[in-house]
């Protein structure tokens, strides 16, 4: 499979892409955000849904975000 970053193209829907970022803004464009824990998905969907639950993908990325206000 190509890789994104070098072709310019997005990978196909059914792909899977992993990714270890320090700032939680670079998750905004994902389809579906997956958080882990001790290896188990604990929690999943969009930035915008995982911000409305509030929960552990939620406070950090808020603790984050206020920093840069």
């Amino acid at each position: 499979m190509e890789d994104a970053g070098r072709n310019g193209r997005a990978p196909p829907s059914s792909s899977v892409f992993a990714a270890n970022a320090h700032r939680f803004s670079a998750y905004k464009m994902a389809d579906c955000i997956a958080v882990l824990e001790a290896g188990n998905i604990v929690e999943h969907g969009s930035h915008e849904e995982l911000l409305t639950r509030g929960a552990q993908y939620a406070r950090p990325y808020t603790m984050q975000a206020e920093k840069y206000r």
